[in-house]
C-alpha cells in the first residue's frame, strides 16, 4: 500500500462529514443543463478538485484516470499543479442543499477562480468535482435498538465549457452501501474501504453517462 491510498484511508475514518440530508429522491449521475443539447464533443480537459482535502484529491484523480479511457484529451493532474503550483486548492465555499441539491449551482466566488485557472491550463472543458458529505448513517427498529449501519457517500460535479464559460453539464447523487454485520471488526479498515468503493463506483458512472452524451461515444479514443 503506498502511501497517497494510506493518507486517502486515514482520511476516510478521521475527515468524516455529517451527511447532509437533500431528501434527494432523485439523482443523476452526469446531466445535461436545461437548453444544452447533445453531443458535447470530446476536446481537451482538465479535472479540477473541488478542494485540497484528500477525499476530493481521489475523486480528481480518478476521474482523471477513467476520462483518459475515451476520446477527450485529458490533462494530468501533475500537468495541473506544473502550471498552477498552490492546486489542489479549496473552490468550493457554499452547500448545495435543498432545492440547489438537484441544480448546477457554484457560487460567483468559485466560479471566478475556476475561470482563472482554465485561462492558465487553456482546455476547452474543466470538469470541477467534490463531495458534499461523506459518513455513516444508523437505523433503528421500532425498539430504538441499533439495526444497521450504512456509509453514504454525495458526489457533485460541474462540467464548464470554454470559451463560453458555462456550465453544460453537471452530477448530484448519493450513494449508499451496508457495513455488514461483522461492522464490529476492524472498523476503521472497514469504513475506508467502503468509502474508497463508493467514490470509485460514482466516479465510473459520472463518465459512463458523459460518454453517452458525446459525439459517437461509440468510436475509439
Amino acid at each position: 500500500m503506498n502511501n497517497q491510498t494510506k493518507s486517502f484511508l486515514t482520511t476516510c475514518v478521521f475527515l468524516f462529514m455529517i451527511i447532509m440530508l437533500n431528501g434527494c429522491v432523485t439523482s443523476s449521475y452526469f446531466t445535461l443543463t436545461e437548453n444544452q443539447k447533445p453531443p458535447i464533443v470530446p476536446d481537451t480537459i482538465a479535472v479540477i478538485s473541488g478542494s485540497a482535502s484528500e477525499i476530493d484529491i481521489h475523486l480528481a484523480n480518478k476521474l482523471t484516470e477513467e476520462l483518459s479511457n475515451t476520446k477527450f484529451k485529458v490533462m494530468s493532474q501533475e500537468q495541473i499543479t506544473k502550471i498552477i503550483p498552490d492546486y489542489p486548492l479549496n473552490i468550493i465555499n457554499f452547500t448545495c442543499e435543498g432545492k440547489k441539491f438537484k441544480q448546477p449551482y457554484i457560487s460567483d466566488e468559485s466560479k471566478k477562480i475556476v475561470d482563472a485557472m482554465q485561462s492558465k491550463l487553456k482546455v476547452k472543458y474543466v470538469l470541477l468535482i467534490w463531495n458534499n458529505g461523506v459518513g455513516t448513517v444508523t437505523y433503528t427498529n421500532r425498539y430504538g435498538q441499533q439495526s444497521g449501519k450504512e456509509v453514504e457517500v454525495c458526489i457533485l460535479t460541474r462540467f464548464l465549457k470554454y470559451p463560453e464559460a458555462t456550465i453544460v453539464g453537471y452530477s448530484f447523487f448519493c450513494d449508499s452501501k451496508s457495513l455488514g454485520f461483522f461492522f464490529m471488526i476492524n472498523q476503521e479498515k472497514k469504513i475506508a474501504k467502503t468509502v474508497e468503493e463508493l467514490l470509485n463506483k460514482g466516479v465510473k458512472k459520472i463518465v459512463k453517462e458523459i460518454v453517452k452524451n458525446t459525439e459517437n461515444p461509440a468510436g475509439k479514443k
